[in-house]
């Protein structure tokens, strides 16, 4: 006799991935056909919908399915990958009127919501659902081979029964506020950093400093951007993310430091407009191996075990 499953709902990891991928290429045909200004707004806010979704579901797929010793490596490549779509972006917006480059980026959401369809649920997820089967299936699937599956299921599921589900009143216990408050924090601190400030201001700050064709000037930083995450892929699980992301911080201070000092000095004398391009050179160079990936990486990492995805959600909020 056939025999319904207790739980079949899917994955919400797995499943938000797919459903994120929509508003993503929803708002870059609105931005593609846009007529006014309404238009432009209201798809700039649906692809912003579509990107703090895919960035937390994405962020903790990323780590329940990556093996223990490759997870920091992995949960770089997270970021490493929105390097190269800066870049990509670059490319496409000197060779493209900005109306086309909106409807190129309607491809990666479209790819992603196939291709989803097609990947594993979390193995994690599937022991708390007791489908041990199933989660022995997917990790097979994802390691293509059998070798150590099973000691890995094992570990994961007794991690699973020394941490249970978390409950709401547990938020405000000191063992759970307190790596909360730190992963708010430390991406608080990386969204204000002024990283998006050099970053969206890049063609204009080479503009001032001299440069003919500072669009053009933007791809080689573009390039510094993606040394830099290639650095953090290898780094962060040598070094440690505490590190990493400490002295990457106070290479950025400085730099910032020096790119606020020129445009003080450009006011007046309009001098020594090298000082532009490498403080804003040394930004991206010291944000990706440090501000980038490593909070990223350290926000996953110091949240309870007992719900990872409490902590991305918190954390990602700002």
């Amino acid at each position: 006799m056939y025999h319904r499953r207790k739980d079949s709902r899917p994955d919400w990891r797995k499943f938000s991935i797919i459903v994120g991928a929509i508003p993503l290429g929803l708002g870059w045909l609105l931005l593609f056909f846009a007529k006014n200004r309404l238009m432009l707004y209201s798809g700039r806010i649906i692809t912003g919908l579509g990107c703090g979704i895919e960035t937390v579901a994405v962020a903790v797929y990323i780590a329940e399915i990556s093996p223990a010793h490759l997870r920091g490596m992995l949960g770089s490549v997270n970021q490493l990958a929105v390097t190269l779509g800066i870049i990509l972006a670059y490319l496409a917006g000197y060779f493209f009127y900005w109306d086309w480059v909106a409807l190129l980026g309607c491809v990666p959401p479209a790819l992603l919501f196939i291709l989803m369809f097609w990947m594993p649920e979390s193995p994690r997820w599937y022991l708390g659902k007791k489908r041990k089967n199933d989660a022995l299936k997917s990790l097979l699937w994802l390691r293509g081979s059998q070798t150590g599956i099973e000691d890995e299921c094992r570990e994961m599921q007794a991690a699973l029964d020394r941490h249970g589900q978390i409950e709401c009143q547990e938020f405000f216990t000191v063992p759970v506020a307190k790596p909360v408050l730190i992963s708010v924090g430390v991406l608080s601190l990386q969204q204000l950093c002024g990283m998006n400030a050099v970053l969206f201001n890049a063609a204009d700050i080479f503009s001032k400093a001299g440069l003919s064709n500072p669009k053009l000037a933007s791809f080689p930083v573009s390039i510094v951007q993606l040394v830099g995450t290639l650095m953090a892929c290898f780094l962060v699980d040598r070094i440690g993310r505490r590190v990493l992301l400490w002295t990457n911080a106070l290479g950025m201070a400085t730099s910032l430091i020096g790119l606020g000092v020129y445009f003080e000095i450009y006011k007046t004398t309009e001098a020594i407009s090298w000082l532009s391009i490498l403080t804003a050179v040394f930004v991206f160079f010291l944000l990706f191996p440090g501000m980038g990936p490593s909070s990223l990486g350290r926000h996953g990492r110091v949240h309870p075990t007992q719900s990872p995805r409490s902590g991305h959600q918190r954390g990602r909020f700002d």
